[in-house]
């Protein structure tokens, strides 16, 4: 009797101890997970496969995510190491930091900042509402859609169209469609663009090729071939070889009165009315002759951008053919002399000399220092009046 009431006290002895070490093994489990809901951590060369972390997430060096369902989703911020391949879409609350050879295969969504490591490739869209910053071999594939600013690599390529509210640099040999920003965008050399749309600056490298441009201001690199239109309000500025295909649209402000006004005009300037009609021009490109008995000639040319080796002297430089005919005709040297020049409100004096890059000889253009266009209030793609007056013979 006494034996077995013993073996039973035994029995409960162990049934409590093993509830105790039950509940130990419940609490450490507890434990475990708590430390691994705040943050995935994946040791070397280990794939897994997941489609939520409600905390952070490790990614080491080696290491591959495969999503469960379609997208990878991280609750916290993401940081990974070298050579991670994720192959689905990945949406990150706060911060996301991509590491050497990242490869994504997807959409990436992020709510605050991201940064992509060199040799990215994503193939999908991103959005953040942070800036992005991108690697020296990037290739997205996808749309950009950033609230913050956007800076590519130098060996990017994009293919879709890209968006963001602040401001955009783009690398070298970039290949985009159509780049957009609420303040500046600066491109690199040997870019090619379908638009750009800048509510600030614009200014580009050598060699691009963009189709459409709109900003504020622009400045376009050597050798860079708008093949479409320009349209801009602030100043612009040509490097040499510039080539525009298409039209230049100026949207500036009308100047004030006592803006055009600042000059008084010189007494030759009074209109003259002839007592025969004059005769038709000849056909051909000569321009009719100024009806100014102290004029003998008058082209209209449209005015680009002068080279920046005229800096700021009062410079135009025109057709080579015509400073010869002037020069046969009326025995003057062959550039170097003083032109009145002229616009529909200003007009003052200038230099002539012949224009030296062939890409505009015979295209009706003058090249205009920006001095004198400020002068004339006159913008790219506005005519200026070229008056050869008598007394420049006389001072020869």
């Amino acid at each position: 009797m006494h034996e077995r009431l013993f073996t039973r006290v035994e029995e409960l002895e162990a049934i409590k101890k093993s509830k105790r070490e039950l509940e130990e093994e419940l609490k450490r489990i507890k434990r475990d997970l708590e430390i691994s809901s705040k943050m995935l951590i994946l040791p070397p060369n280990t794939s897994v496969v997941l489609s939520f972390v409600p905390g952070n997430a490790v990614f080491h060096s080696g290491s591959t995510v495969r999503s469960m369902e379609n997208t990878v989703k991280v609750k916290g911020s993401l940081d990974t190491g070298e050579n991670v391949t994720i192959s689905s879409n990945l949406e990150v609350g706060e911060k996301t930091k991509l590491g050497n050879n990242t490869t994504i295969h997807g959409n990436i969504v992020c709510k605050g900042p991201i940064k992509l490591g060199d040799n990215v490739k994503v193939n999908g869209d991103i959005k953040s509402s942070g800036n992005l910053v991108t690697g020296e071999n990037t290739q997205i594939t996808g749309r950009i859609t950033v609230e913050g600013s956007i800076t590519l690599g130098p060996n990017n390529k994009v293919q879709e169209h890209v968006e963001c509210k602040g401001r955009i640099t783009i690398g070298r040999e970039a290949q985009l469609k159509n780049v957009k920003a609420e303040e500046d965008i600066t491109i690199g050399d040997n870019s090619v663009l379908n638009s750009v749309n800048a509510n600030g600056s614009l200014k580009t490298g050598k060699n691009c090729k963009i189709k459409d441009i709109t900003a504020m201001s622009i400045y376009l690199g050597e050798k860079t071939h708008v093949m479409g239109d320009i349209e801009y309000k602030g100043a612009l500025q040509l490097e040499d070889d510039v080539l525009i295909d298409g039209r230049i649209h100026s949207r500036r402000d009308k100047p004030q009165t006592k803006l055009v006004t600042k000059k008084p005009r010189p007494p030759e300037t009074t209109t003259q009315v002839s007592a025969t009609p004059e005769a038709p021009p000849p056909p051909g490109p000569q321009p009719p002759k100024s009806v100014d008995p102290n004029i003998l000639e008058e082209v209209t040319l449209r005015v680009i951008e002068a080279p920046w080796s005229d800096g700021k002297r009062p410079i135009v430089r025109i057709d080579p053919e015509i400073l010869e005919k002037w020069s046969k005709k009326y025995g003057l040297p062959p550039s170097g002399y003083r032109v009145r020049v002229k616009t529909p409100r200003v007009e003052g004096y200038a230099f002539v000399y012949p224009i030296e890059n062939e890409r505009y000889i015979g295209r009706g253009l003058a090249r205009v220092t920006q001095q004198l266009r400020e002068t004339l209030r006159l913008g790219p793609g506005d005519q200026i009046h070229i008056l050869l007056p008598t007394d420049t013979t006389k001072a020869v």
